[in-house]
């Protein structure tokens, strides 16, 4: 079975969200504070296993 692949447009809006903010409030922001777009809202809505896989890879090169 081919390995779903992470779509880049998701991986970035992760990149750009403010974590912290989003398990205090339950409200998607980008790292500036600004809310996320009814389009963003839909973007991340089907975020999957593979896009969080990306995200954590990325994550660890950028640490290296």
């Amino acid at each position: 079975m081919p390995q779903p692949e992470a779509h880049p447009e998701v991986v970035s809006l992760l990149w750009d969200t403010r974590a912290r903010h989003l398990h205090e409030t339950d409200v998607w922001t980008h790292r500036d504070g600004r809310p996320f777009t009814e389009e963003e809202m839909a973007l991340i809505s089907r975020v999957t296993r593979a896009d969080f896989k990306e995200l954590k890879a990325q994550q660890a090169r950028y640490l290296e």
